[in-house]
């Protein structure tokens, strides 16, 4: 009997999925991108993201936000960022942290000519310097917050015991955790490990591989047991991640943050976590968008779709 897998059948229509558009030749810009998934988001969510950037970055920017957000759409067109749309998928998809790596996939195919990407979150990122400087290592990996081991962290532990194994998540216990939120490095690397991570997530049922967390579990695998060669830098170097700095030891000097030894990270993750510090960033970077509630739409098409997205991924998967 052929096996069935609802992940597997959407990672198909991922690899055959590629960009519509070729966007122009390089022209004006650098040859650089960075592209980001920042579907469910109003103008206020991306701006500082965007605007920070555009200070220091003279490359390609590519954005995949909601098709029906006209102000989104003006706000990027104004700020020279290229929009990308998500296919509508009317049939089982995975998590959005899972999906965006397939639409990561799909997207580069726009930008043949890109030299070094940055993949990178949106909400919680806003960039402080030149975030490819060189030297750009072919792959770059950064933790998730500084030296804590995989051990002590109850939740990415998880998420690797349940893709993989209890035995295969205690061979990586002693690792730093690494964060899939900022991955940089040379095209042709970056290109292969989204299809590292998307294929990773195909190993358990769909449930599990489609899931949120099984970005992180997939990352970390695939950096620690050298299914790619990437280079893990220290917290605080191109990348701060200060989810868990504690109150104090990073401070606003009114136009950046600084980090516990007083140096300054060209892209900063995470800084939400420090209420007093977002407040600023906002005020410095989207004084002019009010912040809104997170723009939803409902109707009873997706509410019953969503409902059977999420049965589906509870029911026995036979493969």
């Amino acid at each position: 009997m052929q096996a069935r897998s609802a992940y597997l059948d959407w990672l198909g229509r991922q690899l055959e999925a590629a960009e519509a558009r070729r966007f122009p030749a390089r022209g004006s810009f650098g040859p650089d991108l960075v592209i980001g998934y920042a579907t469910g988001y109003g103008v206020a969510e991306i701006a500082p993201f965007v605007r920070s950037l555009r200070c220091w970055f003279d490359g390609r920017v590519a954005l995949y936000v909601d098709a029906w957000r006209e102000d989104v759409a003006a706000f990027l067109q104004q700020q020279r960022v290229d929009r990308l749309e998500p296919p509508e998928q009317r049939s089982w998809k995975p998590h959005v942290a899972v999906q965006r790596f397939g639409a990561y996939l799909s997207g580069l195919r726009a930008y043949p000519d890109a030299r070094y990407v940055l993949m990178s979150d949106v909400r919680d990122v806003v960039f402080q310097g030149p975030p490819l400087a060189e030297p750009v290592s072919p792959l770059e990996c950064f933790p998730e917050h500084g030296g804590d081991r995989l051990a002590d962290d109850v939740k990415n532990l998880r998420w690797l015991t349940r893709l993989f194994s209890a035995r295969i998540a205690g061979q990586l216990r002693e690792r730093p955790c690494l964060c899939a939120g900022t991955i940089l490095g040379h095209r042709a690397e970056i290109e292969r490990l989204c299809r590292i991570l998307l294929f990773l997530s195909a190993i358990p049922r769909s449930g599990v591989g489609g899931a949120f967390g099984a970005d992180q579990a997939a990352f970390n695998l695939a950096a620690y047991l050298g299914l790619c060669e990437g280079a893990v830098l220290p917290n605080f170097g191109r990348v701060a991640t200060v989810q868990r700095t504690p109150q104090g030891e990073i401070a606003w000097d009114g136009e950046k943050v600084r980090n516990p030894d007083g140096t300054v990270s060209p892209i900063l993750h995470k800084y939400d976590r420090h209420p007093r510090i977002a407040a600023e960033i906002m005020t410095r970077w989207a004084p002019d968008f009010p912040e809104e509630a997170p723009a939803r739409r409902i109707d009873l098409e997706r509410f019953v779709r969503h409902t059977s997205e999420g049965l589906a991924k509870r029911l026995p998967e036979f493969r």
